[in-house]
């Protein structure tokens, strides 16, 4: 019986076929004659939500991955029960396998945006949050990738970023052409981290319109007045392009939002 399925009651991962141990513990040979039998189960899952494939990628098996992936009737996007965790792709993503990722991103049916369901991420949030800079670029090369998915924390990929100040991947994230620079600013301004508004302004100041106003009727500036939050308003005031006078539609500009608030400190500033 190709696919036997061992038990091992003494480890947390049970159940395990042939092609999964062989695929685990790296023997090359024996998978590929495996994958030789018109019967076999390339996509047996077992208690751990493991399959043989995520059983090469967990150890770094680029060779048996390959071979995997080649199989007709390989399943590249499944996760534990088909469909509510962890796919290949997030997994190696997360891991910082840049070489399988490759192999994985050349397969046509890649469901590259898969959002797994425990914290709403996907595998380029991963990537970008766990700085493996190398699988970013290869997945913002890829023609479908979404870089705007936001999870469960309400981050997107380039938030992750910028909280984390990783100069390169922010500045790769900005260049996407899908990136709202202007909204991204302003999210971080809702965030009221004043220091990464000073890493942004510091850094990629050429990527913003700092006197733009969105459709809520706010400017960064007129946002950061409203919130209270005076370390951003004085990060702002020192822009060079700063237009301290835009008025919304409603003809409230930063003064009139700093005298709404009874904020004297504001005033002054302004």
């Amino acid at each position: 019986n190709i696919n036997y399925i061992e038990e091992r009651s003494n480890l947390k991962e049970k159940y395990l076929t042939p092609l999964m141990v062989a695929s685990k513990n790296g023997h090359t040979n024996i998978v590929k004659e495996l994958l030789k039998e018109a019967t076999i189960d390339v996509n047996y899952i077992n208690n751990y939500g493991f399959t043989a494939l995520k059983e090469a990628i967990n150890q770094g098996h680029t060779d048996i991955v390959k071979f995997l992936l080649q199989h007709p009737k390989i399943n590249i996007n499944q996760g534990y029960n088909d469909e509510n965790t962890v796919t290949c792709l997030i997994w190696a993503s997360l891991e910082g396998f840049t070489d399988i990722v490759k192999l994985l991103l050349q397969h046509t049916n890649i469901r590259i945006n898969f959002v797994e369901s425990e914290f709403g991420k996907t595998a380029l949030i991963y990537a970008t949050k766990y700085g493996r800079i190398e699988i970013l670029k290869l997945l913002l090369k890829h023609p479908n990738i979404d870089v705007n998915i936001i999870d469960k924390d309400g981050n997107s990929a380039i938030i992750y970023a910028i909280n984390k100040f990783y100069t390169e991947s922010v500045n790769l994230l900005l260049q996407h052409q899908d990136i709202d620079t202007n909204k991204t600013l302003m999210t971080c301004i809702n965030n009221g981290n004043s220091d990464t508004i000073k890493f942004l302004l510091q850094e990629f100041q050429a990527y913003f319109d700092i006197n733009y106003l969105h459709k809520n009727g706010f400017t960064v500036l007129t946002r950061s007045i409203c919130k209270g939050y005076t370390k951003c308003v004085k990060l702002l005031l020192k822009h060079p392009k700063i237009n301290v006078n835009h008025a919304n539609k409603y003809g409230m500009t930063a003064l009139i939002w700093a005298v709404e608030k009874n904020n004297i400190d504001y005033v002054v500033l302004l």
